[in-house]
């Protein structure tokens, strides 16, 4: 789960933005819209982010993804399984596996911002990580700097560090690499048998830790921007009445669901009366949308995982993206899914507590991002004003300029 996100100068975020993940005190929450992770600390399962067109909110979830990206460059792995290159590879001295690796740099990190194209990119992730077979729970916060020019001089800062509560004031530093061509966590594990690459001491104690950081950004974290795939059939197997259940959610008219075993791949029927189904592209976008994210949820809700969702209301009556956002929360506070998403809809919105909304105000060139708690703190918006009438006034996000579309449509 996360905690917090810092990111400074990344595609569409222009300046150092933070989000908490962490709940208020302030605002009462039930026991299925947070996680405990101790007596005084609560992590939010829901965040929902808010803003215009070209605001910057797909880009602090891509943001996350870019960390994906690097922990899982493919120079190395793509070589693992072949002897005679990866002995090539272990011949080298670092110089020459550096230059080596500039020469035929595949890597794509997100680039500068447009207004700041010289300057450093920082992200920052702290992440709860919850206890899994043969991983070290805790709290895990990771740092990745580059510049434009990370291809030929590398990226800047690799950090991990770790601490076991999230109270426990010092962090331990787990790994601090600069100026590298790929990750350092990565490039220890793929080669943790491998000496003459890991000569520094006592790696084998920070294996684990890599290990742990490691599994949990690649299996347990999903990026869904709509073109993301999932296996039905799996889902129908694993969940059985349960994704029934939510067929007819999306679509009333699905009363039952059966499969058709006489292909060489099983295909899902779904019946919407006793002699006529349809199969899963003949359904509506909708109903598609609403059994790929609310399968992937169910999955979310065993497994612990974090999903990522770009504008989550595409394709869906609002009614349907609230079913979803609840069914994350659909367990108590001693389960650690986490569910992050952005939105255009006011709707969807403001059905969120004050702070789980953040939203991104880019006007007039002073960009920040913002939760409703805080905005409320900084008397942004006032006591006499509710988020929806602040919205309308264009208090929280640059709304579309209705004097120019008047304009536009009249000449």
């Amino acid at each position: 789960m996360l905690l917090n996100i810092k990111i400074d100068n990344y595609k569409g975020v222009s300046n150092n933005i933070n989000i908490s993940c962490i709940a208020s005190n302030k605002i009462k929450h039930s026991n299925n819209d947070i996680s405990k992770i101790s007596e005084k600390t609560k992590i939010l399962k829901n965040i929902c982010i808010i803003g215009s067109n070209a605001s910057g909110k797909t880009s602090i979830l891509n943001a996350i993804e870019t960390v994906q990206d690097f922990l899982l460059f493919p120079h190395r792995k793509s070589i693992s399984n072949n002897k005679d290159f990866d002995s090539f590879i272990k011949r080298m001295t670092p110089e020459e596996l550096k230059k080596f690796l500039i020469d035929i740099n595949t890597l794509k990190l997100g680039e500068q911002n447009n207004l700041r194209s010289k300057d450093k990119s920082t992200i920052v992730l702290e992440l709860f990580i919850p206890k899994r077979k043969n991983n070290i729970s805790g709290i895990y916060t990771y740092t990745l700097m580059y510049k434009s020019n990370y291809k030929e001089s590398g990226v800047l800062l690799e950090k991990l560090e770790y601490k076991k509560n999230f109270d426990s004031k010092k962090n331990e530093v787990i790994c601090l690499a600069n100026n590298i061509i790929e990750s350092e966590i990565t490039t220890t594990l793929l080669y943790q048998n491998n000496n003459s690459k890991n000569q520094e001491k006592n790696i084998d104690d920070r294996i684990k830790y890599y290990n742990t950081f490691f599994n949990e950004m690649i299996k347990h974290v999903s990026y869904l921007d709509g073109s993301e795939g999932v296996d039905l059939l799996e889902a129908f197997n694993k969940h059985g009445n349960k994704f029934v259940e939510l067929c007819n959610i999306a679509d009333d008219k699905i009363i039952d669901i059966t499969l058709d075993e006489n292909e060489k791949k099983p295909k899902i029927l779904f019946w919407n009366s006793k002699k006529t189904f349809l199969t899963f592209p003949q359904l509506s976008n909708g109903t598609r949308k609403i059994l790929v994210i609310g399968s992937i949820i169910l999955d979310a809700l065993e497994k612990n995982n974090l999903l990522l969702i770009d504008e989550i209301e595409l394709s869906l009556h609002p009614t349907l993206v609230n079913f979803l956002i609840n069914l994350n929360s659909s367990k108590d506070f001693n389960h650690f899914s986490q569910l992050i998403f952005t939105t255009h809809s006011p709707f969807v919105a403001f059905s969120m507590t004050n702070d789980q909304l953040y939203y991104i105000n880019n006007k007039n060139n002073n960009y920040y991002i913002s939760s409703i708690s805080n905005a409320i703190k900084n008397n942004i918006i006032t006591k006499d004003k509710n988020p929806e009438k602040a919205w309308i006034e264009d208090l929280l996000i640059k709304n579309p300029d209705l004097n120019k579309i008047k304009h536009f449509l009249n000449n």
